[in-house]
């Protein structure tokens, strides 16, 4: 998935529809407990998964702030468009909601402490 602030890959985001393993996500204490617990879900090095994981925790917390991106204000500015197949309350198309859960950042919270 692309963000504003960087790629998270689907395999980070498939732990969120893990819900005991998101609870034992974010009882870890370190980021090394954390990768250990998902080192063979996600089938990348350390190193990618802290940078991954930041960047989700950067996504959610923008997104619970309510901030706009370069692209949603471009997509908005002058409240108008001539596209003719505008869909999604985000006002612009292909908005889907992100399918990140707010226990992931919880836990991804807990892994960059």
């Amino acid at each position: 998935m692309k963000t504003p602030r960087g790629e998270i890959s689907d395999s980070i985001i498939a732990l969120a529809s893990d819900k005991a393993l998101l609870k034992k996500m974010s009882e870890c204490k370190s980021p090394e407990e954390v990768y250990a617990l998902v080192e063979d879900r996600v089938g990348i090095p350390f190193e990618q998964f802290t940078a991954e994981m930041t960047v989700a925790q950067s996504y959610l917390k923008e997104m619970e702030a309510g901030l706009l991106t370069e692209e949603d204000l471009d997509a908005v500015a002058g409240g108008k468009t001539q596209h003719p197949n505008l869909d999604g309350p985000g006002g612009y198309p292909g908005y889907t909601p992100s399918p990140i859960s707010p226990i992931i950042a919880y836990a991804t919270y807990q892994a960059t402490v």
